[in-house]
């Protein structure tokens, strides 16, 4: 097996198939998704005619529903692309000697860098 396709299988294990890594990708991508969902919700919100209890819950439902729906798929794709992005097998190296919390606000931060 080529060098190449040896890190691609160690990026996979250590990103997709560790929970710690993916972990902190996804409270990365959260972080930087909230002021979208937030702000979809706040407007989802104020088109919703209810007492003050209904609009909250309604502003907390339509701001998780829209994390989930926004955020799952921007995890994936900051995956792919953080490793699309690495060109050499020198840099893939130093990526994959990254501590658990590096590696995931690297991966979560990838669509915003």
């Amino acid at each position: 097996m080529s060098a190449e396709k040896e890190l691609g299988f160690i990026y996979i294990k250590s990103t997709l198939f560790n929970f710690k890594v993916l972990w902190a990708a996804i409270k990365s991508v959260l972080l930087n998704l909230l002021w979208i969902t937030v702000g979809f919700g706040a407007i989802i919100t104020f088109l919703y005619e209810g007492n003050f209890l209904e609009r909250v819950c309604v502003l907390i439902g339509s701001t998780l529903i829209l994390a989930i729906v926004l955020g799952l798929p921007c995890v994936l794709l900051s995956v792919v692309m953080l490793w699309r992005t690495l060109k050499t097998n020198e840099e893939k190296e130093v990526f994959l000697k990254f501590s658990v919390s590096e590696k995931g606000k690297a991966i979560g931060e990838k669509l915003w860098s």
